[in-house]
């Protein structure tokens, strides 16, 4: 079987400011060993998954937004809804991942695929702020 190893850097600019562990008046991001939350005044606007979880004892998968916030509180996305187990929140949905014509991985099932997190930077500009993995 071959593995193969994509170095992915989704970039996710969500708006919002902060850095990791510190605070402003506005915003906040608070790390845990499964990953990042941020709060804007004290009420969540995301969480990001960077550690291995695995979803319906099948699917390991990393590196995505869940649960991604309202302005209202109401949480906007899903992880392994019944009737696509497979994903989660806000992610990497690129199904098949071809070289050429050869099919080398599927991105939803995290078959044949890595995607190892690594170098996450945060970033606070005025009233926006960016999370890089």
């Amino acid at each position: 079987m071959r593995f193969f190893r994509l170095c992915l850097v989704p970039l996710f600019l969500v708006g919002f400011s902060s850095c990791i562990n510190k605070r402003n008046d506005l915003f906040n991001f608070l790390e845990s060993e499964q990953g990042i939350s941020l709060y804007e005044r004290g009420k969540p606007v995301y969480y990001y998954q960077k550690e291995p979880k695995i979803l319906q004892n099948e699917y390991i998968c990393n590196n995505y937004l869940h649960p991604l916030y309202s302005l209202d509180g109401d949480t906007l996305t899903e992880e392994s809804p019944a009737d696509h187990p497979y994903h989660r929140g806000v992610f990497w949905a690129w199904h098949q991942v071809f070289i050429d014509t050869i099919s080398v991985a599927d991105g939803w099932i995290m078959q044949d695929l890595s995607l190892e997190v690594s170098g996450i930077k945060t970033e606070v500009t005025g009233s926006s702020a960016s999370l890089k993995a």
